[in-house]
Parts: C-alpha cells; sequence; structure tokens
C-alpha cells in the first residue's frame, strides 16, 4: 500500500489530482483518510460523505482492500445528503454505503450517522443540524468534518445543492431541504455553509461525461487562486500562496461554490474526467502514471 499525506494546514489551498484509473483515484482517497488519521492521533475523526456511482466503486474498493490498514473505528461517519426515500430503497445514499462499505469493516454503529429519508424532509433537516452540532467539532459556530467527500453532477451541483440554489450557500443553518429540478424528489443537504467550514474538502470525480463541466469550474476557481495540476502524487501536497480575492458573482455551478474559509480543498480526478480539459496544460504540468 502506498501512502499518501495531505496538507491539513495549509492556508486556502485549491489543488487538482490526475490519476490513470478509478483505482489509483481510490487509493488516494483512502490516502486522505488515513492522513487526517495521523494528523489527530488517538482522535475519532468525523467524515462526511457522498452517494452516486463514483462513490460507490470507491467504497468497494476500501472495503477489499483496506479492512485493516484503515482504523475505521475511530471514524465517525456521516452524510452530506440524503433523498427523501426510505433507508432500504435502492435510491438511498445510506443504503449504499452500508452495503458497499460500513458492513465490511470494523465500525462502531453508534459512529454511524444517517439522515432519515422516510422522514418529513424539514424536520429531519432540523434533527440532524442537532445531530451534527452534537457529534462533530464546532468552529466559527458551525460543524467543523475533518474530512468531507464530494462528488459532483453534470449539471454542476454537489451535495443536493443544485443549479438556482445559492441560498443553500448564503443561509447559516447546517441542513437544509432541496428539491431536485428535473425529478422534483425532495432531499436534505448539507449546506454551503458547513462544507466552506471544513478542515479539507476532496471531490472525486471520474468519467468523461464531467471533463468540460470541470474545465469550466477550474477556470473559474483560477481566476481566483491558482490550481496546480499534479499527477499520481498525494493531493494538498502543493499548497498555494496565498491571494486576494477578487469580489465578483460566484460562478452558477454549485460545486465551484465549494472553497472552505480556513481549511483545503483537492479535486481528485481520473484521466476520463481530465480528458476533455483544455488551456490547463499550457500553464500547469500535467503527469501522470499508473495505478499504485
Amino acid at each position: 500500500m502506498t501512502e499518501y499525506t495531505a496538507n491539513f494546514k495549509a492556508e486556502n489551498p485549491i489543488s487538482v489530482a490526475v490519476y490513470e484509473t478509478p483505482t489509483a483515484l481510490a487509493e488516494a482517497a483512502a490516502g486522505l483518510l488515513l492522513e487526517a488519521l495521523r494528523a489527530y492521533p488517538g482522535e475519532i475523526i468525523t467524515v462526511a460523505v457522498s452517494g452516486g456511482n463514483t462513490p460507490k466503486s470507491i467504497f468497494a474498493h476500501w472495503a477489499s482492500t483496506f479492512q485493516t490498514e484503515i482504523a475505521w473505528e475511530r471514524i465517525k461517519f456521516f452524510w452530506v445528503d440524503e433523498r427523501c426515500v426510505a433507508p432500504d430503497d435502492q435510491q438511498s445514499n445510506y443504503k449504499m454505503t452500508r452495503e458497499t462499505l460500513l458492513q465490511k469493516v470494523n465500525i462502531p454503529g453508534k459512529q454511524i450517522f444517517p439522515i432519515f429519508g422516510d422522514r418529513e424532509p424539514a424536520s429531519e433537516a432540523q434533527r440532524y443540524a442537532r445531530v451534527l452540532c452534537q457529534n462533530v467539532p464546532l468552529a466559527n459556530g458551525l460543524p467543523r468534518f475533518h474530512l468531507i467527500f464530494l462528488g459532483m453532477g453534470e449539471d454542476g451541483h454537489t451535495a443536493s445543492i443544485f443549479p438556482g440554489q445559492g441560498h443553500l450557500f448564503t443561509t447559516r443553518e447546517c441542513c437544509a431541504t432541496s428539491v431536485h429540478p428535473v425529478t422534483g424528489q425532495q432531499r436534505v443537504t448539507l449546506t454551503g455553509a458547513v462544507l466552506n467550514n471544513a478542515c479539507q474538502v476532496a471531490f472525486l470525480v471520474t468519467g468523461s461525461s464531467k471533463s468540460a463541466l470541470i474545465q469550466q469550474i477550474l477556470t473559474a476557481l483560477k481566476s481566483d487562486r491558482a490550481c496546480p495540476i499534479s499527477g499520481n502524487i498525494p493531493p494538498g501536497r502543493i499548497p498555494l500562496p496565498s491571494r486576494k480575492r477578487q469580489h465578483k458573482q460566484p460562478p452558477e455551478f454549485p460545486a465551484a461554490r465549494v472553497r472552505p474559509v480556513s481549511g483545503t480543498i483537492c479535486w481528485l480526478l481520473d484521466r476520463e474526467a481530465f480528458s476533455k480539459l483544455t488551456g490547463i496544460h499550457t500553464k500547469f504540468s500535467v503527469e501522470t502514471s499508473g495505478e499504485v
């Protein structure tokens, strides 16, 4: 197993790492968990995870490869969002995570904190906010996760914050309800206030269908802070010098608005997700290697 390290202390860096395969990306994501555990020896860390196909394959790899390497008993698991369905529904993020990962590793049930998607959404958002405040360290008056893993939809949404729902980045509430703009399905989601209060946020993105959108988001981020693009190397190892932010209209894509105020953010991409990016390689060196 290759060890990875990530910078939890640097001020507001953004890094992008490109991996040859989804398996190599899953290894790097596991490295972030290992580094978080090392950064807080003897403590229980708090981690929030997403649903979707990319996390599902990553969780399956963790369950088969990192059963003993990761101290699962020192992790509290939370979810960044949930569909308003029963916990045994095929669409449930909790069900997917439980079946692919949590049932296969040594994590105490008392350290698993699902969102109950079959409850009244507004009441559940309030309940889950209380759960966060009782079980996650607080900073700036908000829960401060050690590590949040996010995905990104093809419309640029993250968690269950969709385009046109910018109020979920300006509210001081920890959790809120949202509605999928196409299906009308209700969701419960962490808000931008909590996402941007984390010690570290890691976007995990695979597949070519999102590559053009990643191009737009990274271009928007580069206008604020430069994004070093790296290869199969530890995400977060390349802290950026501080820059005075430009005051301008935030990008429309919710994923582009995730910028921890006093933490780090990294984008972990596989080769396919990086395949349609243009222009970035003319300014930044891109090096990739095979699986680790």
